[in-house]
């Protein structure tokens, strides 16, 4: 689909719009309701949260005539019907996360690569309409013999990986997992299904960013990378440092503001700056209390509360003078990598983390990688001696192979896009 505007309507922003995207197509993230021009504007798509749906009223139904709603129906007919011939496809589950990797291609594979938007994270619910076009897409009138490869994320939907297999013969087709098994967004019973089904099928590979489910579940483990080059390129990132100062962007459930709250007081006491940014939707009275509290007590703003930025904002953000990068988990210790650990990698930032399967990785060591301990009540341990010892040096290291560890061109070649 090219040329495209993707709008993503919400309430949970601060601001009206923010905008950004990755090739022919761009996304916007609004507040506010579309004009009737917005709607019959031909390069308008919307995609429409749940928070949002009551107060659109009859502009929704507007949307659903003119056929402008951006959903997986919509997707899926365009796996099959359009006359995009690419080599290489990349089907995520949100536009965000394509937009996150849209923008780390370089742009001759931005060429030769179609995005596409397609949440089929299904509880083993029979979808009718995937159905019949899984039907459809066996008549070979529909078949692409020139996609060499495809990467997909998060699904366990039997019938949708074959129905990619019929419209793509020649085609590999990589299922990637960037979320944890015991996060509750994936179907386990479906990827014992998918396992199966894969085992004699070998155009067929999973893999998963977790290289705890990695082992668990006898798959590929490949963490989350970043296009190393570009980000450089367009970055000019600071690689020595003459103070700590330790950084932290990202979504704040209450569980990882009351981590991230002790640590910002554990690092003040160390002497360390700290400049943490907390993406909420909402805050309680207490969270506000105690940010205001903290901020009085540094005598500067340590922690800012923010809402969503571009990735591109974000690493301007990261590399403002920061030699420490903090990197907590969302679910569980044993979860794969956000891009904070291939970015404070890359940068050669030190890594504050509390994510314990780090300790069996290759370039972990205390100097550059300070791992947090947590008792049965969810408070933090650091012990004062590690501690010392990770602060002791303001620049960190790292080999060629870990960056090769975490290098997006190194993933895209070992899928067969380059």
């Amino acid at each position: 689909m090219k040329n495209q505007n993707i709008i993503i309507l919400t309430k949970n922003l601060s601001i009206s719009t923010i905008k950004y995207g990755y090739h022919n197509i761009n996304i916007m993230i609004s507040n506010k309701r579309p004009s009737i021009a917005d709607i019959f504007s031909k390069k308008n798509y919307f995609l429409i949260r749940k928070d949002i749906k009551k107060d659109l009223g009859a502009l929704l139904h507007l949307i659903n005539i003119c056929r402008k709603r951006w959903s997986v129906t919509s997707e899926l007919k365009r796996l099959i019907f359009s006359k995009e011939r690419t080599i290489y496809k990349l089907i995520m589950q949100s536009p965000e996360i394509n937009a996150i990797y849209g923008s780390q291609f370089n742009s001759d594979l931005l060429n030769k690569t179609s995005f596409h938007t397609i949440r089929l994270i299904d509880k083993n619910k029979f979808n009718l309409y995937l159905y019949i076009l899984y039907i459809i897409s066996k008549i070979k009138l529909f078949q692409d013999l020139n996609t060499k490869s495809i990467i997909c994320m998060n699904t366990t939907n039997l019938t949708f990986i074959k129905m990619l297999i019929n419209l793509y013969p020649k085609s590999a087709i990589y299922v990637r997992f960037i979320d944890c098994f015991d996060s509750g967004y994936i179907n386990l019973s479906g990827l014992k299904k998918l396992q199966d089904f894969a085992s004699n099928k070998p155009n067929i590979h999973i893999e998963s960013y977790s290289l705890y489910d990695a082992i668990n579940h006898q798959i590929k483990y490949i963490p989350n990378t970043i296009n190393v080059d570009k980000i450089i390129n367009q970055n000019n990132p600071q690689y020595k440092f003459n103070e700590n100062k330790a950084f932290f962007l990202g979504v704040v459930n209450k569980e990882r503001f009351n981590t991230l709250v002790q640590l910002a007081n554990i690092l003040f006491s160390a002497k360390v700056k700290i400049n943490f940014y907390f993406v909420l939707n909402n805050l309680s009275s207490s969270q506000i209390n105690s940010i205001k509290q903290i901020n009085i007590n540094f005598k500067y703003d340590a922690i800012k509360v923010i809402q969503y930025i571009s990735y591109i904002e974000y690493i301007k953000l990261l590399n403002d003078n920061n030699n420490i990068i903090v990197d907590f988990y969302r679910f569980s210790t044993n979860e794969g990598y956000s891009f904070r650990i291939p970015e404070g990698i890359i940068f050669n930032k030190k890594i504050i983390t509390n994510r314990e399967i780090i300790q069996k990785e290759s370039f972990y060591t205390p100097k550059n990688i300070l791992f947090v301990k947590e008792d049965s009540n969810k408070n933090i341990i650091i012990d004062n001696r590690e501690l010392e010892q990770f602060l002791q040096n303001f620049n960190a290291t790292y080999s060629k192979r870990d960056l090769d560890l975490f290098n997006f061109n190194t993933y895209l070649a070992s899928h067969g896009i380059e």
